[in-house]
């Protein structure tokens, strides 16, 4: 699975806009993806990844949500 993949599954399966942190810190305890270095997926590089995907993901103030949430959510 990828980051970004990962990501979207946590907020799919959140139903609600996060931050980054709280992202990140789904990720990493649910094992959804691996970093090569074998450590932690940071906050920061959920905020990276995030801002490579502007079809997938919309960010308002602090929180990240999914573009197809755009009406309803964030």
């Amino acid at each position: 699975m990828t980051l970004h993949e990962a990501i979207v599954q946590v907020l799919q399966e959140a139903r609600r806009p996060m931050t980054t942190r709280e992202i990140a810190d789904a990720v990493n305890q649910r094992k959804l993806y691996h970093r090569k270095d074998g450590k932690p997926v940071p906050a920061k590089q959920i905020g990276a990844r995030v801002n490579n995907h502007p079809e997938l993901f919309i960010k308002d103030n602090s929180k990240i949500g999914l573009v197809h949430w755009q009406d309803t959510h964030v």
